[in-house]
């Protein structure tokens, strides 16, 4: 069982390691999970985010498997301690990546702001896209999806019609 364990915390820290090294893990989960708290989003990166839900998984997969080890305990005694574990771990995890996320450079505005603005598809939108938008005269590169659900070509104008977490909601321009 202490390999199961073991496995268990391997797994988890190879997804940390991907997710520092290559960053869309991270980014991915965060984005598809925003929570809502009385209209105010609060994305995953506030309290429960991906350094915290990994962190915990990898620690809980250690400790528990040091405990069968080093201390000779049993499956379930050592999934308590793997539990502590990954609570410790999962905390310091997610506070680093609190604190990552808050170190990232900005573009000096929220992406609700956007929100009636007018873009340029800058990759072509399937499922996601990127849209090149310009606000109080900067221009920024955001991940962006249909409305419709339906691709929109590169150098279409679209209008942005809402944002969810760091995702841009578009539809093509319509012109009178």
């Amino acid at each position: 069982m202490e390999w199961g364990y073991f496995i268990i915390g391997c797994s988890a820290l190879v997804l940390v390691v991907l997710s520092l090294i290559i960053g869309e893990i991270g980014e991915f989960i965060d984005d598809i999970l925003p929570i809502d708290f009385g209209g105010d989003e609060i994305g995953m990166s506030k309290f429960l985010n991906s350094g915290a839900i990994f962190g915990f998984i990898a620690g809980f997969g250690f400790m528990a498997a040091i405990a069968m080890v080093a201390f000779d305990m049993g499956s379930t005694p050592a999934a308590g301690v793997g539990a502590v574990g990954g609570l410790v771990l999962g905390g310091g995890l997610g506070a680093y990546w609190v604190a990552l996320k808050h170190s990232e450079g900005g573009v000096g505005y929220e992406i609700g702001q956007l929100v009636g603005e007018k873009g340029v598809v800058t990759e072509e939108i399937r499922k996601a896209g990127q849209v090149e938008c310009s606000l109080n005269g900067r221009r920024s590169w955001h991940t962006a999806r249909s409305e419709s659900g339906r691709t929109i070509s590169v150098g279409t104008r679209v209008e942005v019609v809402s944002a969810v977490g760091s995702i841009e909601i578009v539809k093509p321009e319509v012109r009178n």
